[in-house]
């Protein structure tokens, strides 16, 4: 079991301080079995011993299921309790690591690139063959995400801006991760907007203080 203390702050209200708790379990393979988050919580399903997703069951009693050709995932698709089902994404290309780079819903086209180790480095978006979006990601060399910059065509507050993520480390036994997101405007100004604080606990005895 692994649990993750997050303390959020919004700079843009002086007095919201928000804290919260995610649980993760972690089967005998090492695989993410659980997420729980309050009176929210997703289990994980696999194929057999592989680390292919079968399926994901929501506390809804929602489902989405992947589909596979060999190790490629080529669908994704939400079934409810009721029986009805709806085909979400369809992956329409992969790269030579047989991961998706590029998907479709039926309204938004993605594509994906990856660096050597299977990170997504870059998506960009796209609604009836206009770009819309994108996202770039950097990773630190013990691998974790450390910075997303996200831009718009026509952003959702000013097409002038766009938002910056970074994240920040302290690898020391349980350790602290620092989320800092900022809106950045054409001239370059970062404003700090939000602020998380995250204290992961590994081990299974840990106690939060």
């Amino acid at each position: 079991m692994v649990e993750e203390v997050s303390t959020v702050v919004d700079t843009s209200r002086y007095d919201y301080n928000q804290k919260s708790k995610t649980v993760y379990l972690i089967d005998d393979l090492g695989r993410l079995a659980l997420v729980a988050y309050d009176t929210y919580w997703q289990e994980y399903y696999y194929t057999g011993n592989s680390l292919l997703v079968d399926s994901f069951v929501y506390s809804d009693y929602t489902k989405k299921v992947f589909k596979y050709l060999g190790n490629k995932c080529i669908e994704e698709m939400a079934v409810w309790d009721s029986g009805e089902s709806r085909n979400d994404v369809r992956h329409i290309a992969h790269n030579y690591k047989d991961l998706p780079a590029e998907t479709f819903d039926g309204c938004w086209r993605t594509h994906i690139e990856y660096d050597d180790y299977g990170r997504i480095v870059s998506e960009r978006n796209f609604s009836e063959g206009k770009f819309c979006s994108n996202v770039v990601y950097e990773y630190n060399s013990q691998g974790d995400r450390i910075s997303e910059r996200w831009g718009h065509q026509d952003a959702l507050w000013l097409p002038t801006e766009y938002a910056y993520y970074e994240y920040e480390y302290d690898y020391e036994g349980d350790y602290w991760t620092t989320n800092r997101q900022y809106r950045v405007h054409e001239n370059g100004e970062r404003v700090l907007w939000l602020q998380t604080t995250r204290k992961i606990f590994r081990k299974s005895d840990s106690t939060p203080q």
